[in-house]
Order: structure tokens, then sequence, then C-alpha cells
């Protein structure tokens, strides 16, 4: 026999539906101890009432009537007033009855309701839906706990409910009306005039254009504070209702006596107009205890609101106008020129970049002073009489940036800087503005990026021939015998640290003068001091345009006993390569002549050049041969003899290479035996 399962299955499925069922809506819960199960009083929803009236046992009545249109309702007050409702305030106490259950049943058939606070004089709640009205009567409070007594209307029952409920049971016609004084729609505003107490200002804004002012002069209006002016006017709301319009008392006053609010000499007025078809005034009167009266041109309700929300009609002209710098677009631009300390760098647009004196623009800082002049915006104006103080008396020394288009020059001259912000002109206004410091930070960086910068000259030379401003000159004493010399400058001892070429001295002591220390440049340097025996002395040529330095042959002396002059070595006529050299004294004994610089004797071990002197001329070898050059070469060995000589300086601060003038300088003293 084959068993069937799939019936069995089927059962089982019922039975778990049906036990689901059960446990979950057949089954009433069980109350705590004290407690009844809630019952529910009314179920509705605030879109579909529609009226709610509140009753005191007394003819004087507050109805709103209620109407939905495409998901919005809307409320309006028709007793004991007309007037517009609170769409919150009564929106708000209508949700209270959703879903509006009982926390206890007190009686279920009570004979005297009077003793729980209900009675014909108790404040009852109409809600009149569709198919059906509700009536609410509102008990006492119940002793212990916060919890009012509740009746509904067919119903004996007293039920205890939350106390929450009661305020929806207790409202005042003031409560319930709209408190916003312009109900209307103001986004099709295109017309705004203000008054704001002493001055009058004018906007509008023409079909798919932007706000400008109109009166007292034409200008960009800023859209932003016109703006404010407009919306922010639409939702004031009154903080309370002074006077009513239906005030019996009030239709019969006279308009001067309406001035006890100040309307007669408002401290502000401001009208909106839309395409002249519709139009609104509001009046701000005077103010009282923190408080100002105020009122529509078409009412005579008078509502009294915070003055602090009404210092957004407290504009003046600057306010009102654009903050906006003149707007200059960079594909418009044929020339950028930007001006400090006295440089002009001009900028312009070039394939693929922007080009400054034929080289690439830092296209980033370019990009960035175009935008910190789109996006900055003005904070004050001053007028023209405070160039002074704003740095601006003498613009044309100032720093600036000119924007060169086709329709003509922009101009901006920046003034003193203050904290945060900068003052400047822009030629063609007659006023001062002051704009975020930004604008001059962007243009210093792409200046600074572009500006000419100095040339260097760089102060470690090895020169293959000798410059008349580098020679260091060898500093001599005079004196009576042959003499070693130390080298002047060697690897390891640049010349600003180099002892001076030295002389030894016998017959009187003498103070050798560095020739070129780092306090004591070329220019300043002692020249070569020479002493000169006592008979002129012919001089040979040590560098010719033939002969150059490399391979000169040194300065040769011929001297005698008698004084000579030492010629200078470079003037502006004799150029250094034909510039008589130094001359040289010779000594009344011989001496061995010693190579100076050999390719196994390096200059800091080398022998100085010594001299072979006699009483007649004498032949000097070379201190430079074409393997050592002259940065190694050992100066020139000179010695001298005790008389005193003139010394023409070759090279000095105030007289360069080409135009030297001599100086004198002391020799050794007196001769020495």
């Amino acid at each position: 026999m084959k068993k069937r399962f799939f019936p069995t299955f089927v059962a089982i499925v019922i039975f778990a539906v049906l036990y689901v069922y059960a446990n979950k809506y057949e089954i009433e819960p069980i109350p705590n101890a004290g407690e009844d199960n809630p019952v529910l009083l009314c179920d509705f929803r605030p879109s579909d009432v529609k009226s709610i009236t509140w009753k005191k046992g007394t003819p004087d009545e507050i109805k709103v009537e209620c109407k939905t249109e495409e998901a919005k309702t809307s409320y309006t007050l028709v007793k004991p007033h007309q007037w517009r409702g609170d769409e919150s305030e009564i929106g708000g106490l209508l949700r209270n009855f959703e879903d509006f259950n009982s926390e206890r049943i007190i009686a279920v058939n009570a004979s005297d309701s009077s003793i729980y606070g209900i009675s014909t004089q108790s404040q009852q709640l109409h809600v009149e839906l569709a198919t059906k009205t509700y009536i609410f009567t509102l008990g006492s409070n119940n002793p212990i706990g916060n919890s009012v007594y509740f009746m509904r209307d067919g119903d004996p029952t007293i039920y205890l409910v939350k106390g929450v409920i009661s305020p929806a049971f207790n409202k005042t016609f003031n409560e319930l009306r709209a408190k916003n004084i312009f109900p209307e729609d103001f986004t099709g505003v295109n017309s705004v005039e203000l008054f704001n107490g002493t001055d009058t200002f004018k906007m509008q804004k023409p079909t798919g254009e932007e706000w400008k002012i109109v009166e007292p002069k034409i200008c960009k209006a800023d859209s932003t504070e016109v703006s404010t002016v407009i919306f922010s006017t639409h939702d004031i709301k009154a903080a309370r209702f002074v006077q009513d319009e239906w005030d019996s008392k009030q239709k019969d006053e006279k308009a001067e006596e309406l001035d006890k609010f100040g309307f007669e000499k408002p401290f502000c007025k401001v009208s909106f107009s839309e395409n002249a078809s519709k139009s609104w005034q509001f009046i701000v009167g005077k103010e009282e205890n923190g408080e100002r009266y105020v009122r529509r041109s078409d009412s005579r309700t008078v509502y009294a609101v915070p003055s602090s929300i009404l210092t957004v009609l407290d504009k003046t002209f600057n306010n009102l106008r654009t903050k906006d710098l003149p707007v200059v677009d960079k594909k418009d631009v044929k020339k950028v020129s930007l001006r400090s300390n006295g440089t002009v760098c001009e900028i312009e647009p070039a394939s693929p970049t922007w080009k400054c004196n034929g080289k690439d623009v830092d296209e980033p800082k370019l990009n960035a002073m175009f935008e910190a002049l789109r996006s900055n915006r003005v904070k004050d104006f001053f007028p023209t009489a405070e160039t002074e103080a704003r740095g601006l008396s003498k613009p044309g020394d100032a720093e600036r940036i000119e924007f060169v288009t086709a329709s003509g020059t922009t101009s901006f001259v920046f003034g003193k800087g203050e904290a945060t912000h900068i003052s400047i002109l822009i030629e063609g206004r007659d006023e001062i503005f002051s704009v975020p410091i930004q604008m001059h930070e962007s243009f210093k960086a792409l200046y600074d990026s572009v500006k000419p910068q100095p040339k260097t000259e760089n102060a470690t030379s090895t020169p293959a021939s000798i410059s008349a401003t580098t020679v260091t000159p060898v500093a001599v004493d005079a004196v009576a015998t042959s003499s070693e010399i130390k080298p002047a400058v060697t690897e390891e001892k640049p010349v600003e640290e180099a002892q001076p070429a030295t002389v030894d001295a016998v017959a009187t002591s003498s103070e050798i003068k560095p020739a070129v220390t780092e306090e004591k440049p070329v220019e300043e340097a002692q020249p070569a001091a020479v002493d000169a025996v006592a008979t002129s002395s012919e001089i040979k040529p040590a560098v010719t345009e033939e002969k150059p330095v490399e391979e000169a042959q040194p300065a040769a002396v011929d001297a005698v006993a008698t004084s000579t002059e030492i010629k200078p070595a470079v003037t502006e006529e004799k150029p250094v390569e034909e510039a008589q050299p130094a001359a040289v004294d010779a000594v009344a004994t011989s001496t061995e002549l010693k190579p100076a610089v050999t390719e196994e004797k390096a200059v800091e071990e080398a022998q100085p050049a010594a001299v072979d002197a006699v009483t007649t001329s004498t032949e000097l070898k070379p201190a430079v041969i074409e393997e050592k050059p002259v940065e190694e070469a050992q100066p020139a060995a000179v010695d001298a003899v005790a008389t005193s000589t003139e010394i023409k300086p070759a090279v000095t601060e105030e007289k360069p290479v080409q135009g030297v003038s001599s100086e004198t300088v002391e020799g050794a003293g007196s001769a020495n035996n």
C-alpha cells in the first residue's frame, strides 16, 4: 500500500496559520492591576475633517472650516471673525485624535458626570467629518497622574485619557489665527521700494535680467540683499495682535489718532509689486519694550513683532548695491600688466600658455589671480576724500594690475592693507573699495614669479689669465739684502686667508699690508709696493697682444742708483694686455735665480722667484709657464733697496681698471747698509 504525504502537509500549514491568527488577533490583552483594556474613542485623519468648533455652553464659539485640495489642507476661521487659520496650530491638535484611545474606564453608565467635571458648561470640541460628527467633552483633571476625564457624545461611559489632549480643547481665537502678515506668494515680485527713515531706494528686476537699483542712481544691485528684503518681510510673524480691524472703536477713530503706533512717521516702509498688477506695503512704526508696531497698508490690524527681526530692513545704498568687482573674463584678455616697485611686467596669452618676456608664466598663479578677482566681494565703500588715509594719494606710484581687452583697460590700484582687507581704486570710479587681502596676495605671487631676477656674479673664479680686478698685488718691504718670498696663494689657502707675499727685512722693520683680505677687497687693496734704485729703469712689457700672459716674460728691471717713478699698471688708454708691469727694484748683491714653479715642484713648495740684481740691468726668468697657469704661479719676488718710492695704485674703488689714478705709498723709510 502506497503512502500519500501531501494532504498531511497542507493540513499542517493551515493549522499553523490559524494558530498565529488566533494568538495575535483573537486574544484580548490582560490589563495590569488597576487598568482596563484601552478603548478606541475615535480614528480619523486631519484630511477627513470638514470643520472644528469649540464650544463652552455659551453663544460664543470658535469655528474653523477645513479644506483639502491636492493633499494640502487649509484652515479658515469663520467665527467669531473671518481670518486665516494657523495651519501648524490646527493641524497639530487634530493629530492628537488619530488612533485616540482611553487609558481607563471610570464609569460605564455614570448617573452624575458632574463629579468628574463634565457638565453643560464644560469645554466641548465638535469635529465634523463627511459622514459623522464627533462631540468630545473634557472633564476635570484626575487627582492622581497626568490624566483627565473624558466623554464622547452618545456614550454614557466616563473615560480617563492622557492629559496631553487638554490643550486641544482650550484654544483662543488669537491662538488659532495665522500669525504671518503676508500669506501671499512673493516669488513673482519684480519691484521693491524701500524707505529706511531718511532715504528711499528703488530696485527693479526686468524680465530675464538681474536686479538693479534705479534710484537714487542707477547701478547693479546685490541680488542677495534684495532677496533678503523681500522674503524676510514675507516671513515676518506677529508676536501678538495689538488691534484688529473689526474693532468697532477703531473704525470710528480718525487717522491722526493712529499715530500712537508711529505709522504717520514710520521707522521704515517697504513696498512690493508684481508686474504692476499686485502690490503690497509693509509699514513699521515706533518701538516699545523691545517690540515694534507693524501693519499692512491695506488693513488696520496692528501687530507687535520683535524689533530684532526688523534689522533686515535697515539698509543703506551701499548695502543694496552689488559687492562684485568688475568682471574680467580671462579668455577676453589681450594683456595683463603688473606693476610693483617701479617695475612693470607684461603677460600676454600665447600658445599653449601665457608668457612674460618670452618665458612661460606659472599658469596656476595666473588662474588664482583671475579667481580672486571673480570671487572676492567688496566689504566696504569709502569716498575719494579718504585716498590719503587709504594709502592711495599717489596712485601713479602704487602697485597695480591692468587688464587689457578689446573693449578697453580695467585697472586696479592697491592701497593700504588692514588685517584681512586692502583698499583699492578702480580707475574711472569715484570711490574706494575695501576687498579681501587675497586679491593682493594673488597679485604679488604672480608678480614675484615673473619679475626680472637680478644677475649674480660668481665670487669664486679661476680665470686662465690675470684680470686687473682679481690681481693680488705683492707687498714689498725695502731692505738691503735678498729675501725669501712666501707663497701668497696655495690650493689649501685661498686668497681671502692667504699671507701676502712677504719680504724678510734686515736693516729696518717694515709692516706688510695684506693685498686682499675678506674685509679688504681688491679695489681697496694696497698696490704692489715697489722700491726703486738710484737710476732710471726700463720696464719691459710683461704682456702684449702677441704674447699672452701664459708665455710672457716677467717684468724685467734695469736699475741703477737713482730714484725711479713707477708707472701705473693699467690706465684707460692702456688696457691690461698692453700695460706696463709692476716696476721692480734691484739690490746690490748677486742672487741666484731659482725657478718659481716647475712640474715637479708645486706652488706650495716652490722657491719664490729670486732676483739676480747688480748695478746693471737684470733679466727675470718667467714666473708663469704654459704648463703652470697663473692661478698656481708664484708671484714675482722682488728685493729692494733702502730708498723711498712713490707707489701708484693700479685699481681703487673709485678708479676702475680703465681709469686708474695714483696714490702715494710710503716705502721702507731710509737707507740701511
